[in-house]
């Protein structure tokens, strides 16, 4: 998820000296499912408005008839809704079209 605001996890300042920082006061942000062709350039994306495994799952199926031939690899950090049992399924139901997924590249 793309966030709208600032946010701060760590920071510090000299005792007695802390500073006021502005924030925007909104938790807004941006769901998005992206994909870039590497041969090409090209970038395929899908914007929503929930971020679950429903979501994520028609986004793989929009994401086989836009390349409808040829071998798609994807890969995805270990967020829960890239390993639910619906995503399971589909792989499973798209013997045809498999979707080499590797989970876990990007550490989280």
């Amino acid at each position: 998820m793309i966030r709208a605001y600032q946010s701060l996890q760590y920071n510090w300042f000299p005792r007695g000296q802390q500073r006021k920082i502005k924030t925007y006061g909104k938790h807004e942000g941006a769901k998005l499912f992206g994909t870039l062709d590497y041969a090409t350039g090209k970038v395929f994306y899908q914007e929503s408005e929930s971020y679950d495994a429903k979501v994520f799952e028609h986004f793989l199926k929009s994401l086989l008839t836009e390349y409808p031939t040829g071998q798609i690899v994807v890969v995805l950090d270990n967020e829960r809704i890239h390993k639910a049992a619906s995503i399971e399924h589909f792989l499973q139901d798209e013997p045809d079209r498999s979707l080499p997924l590797d989970a876990g590249l990007c550490g989280s």
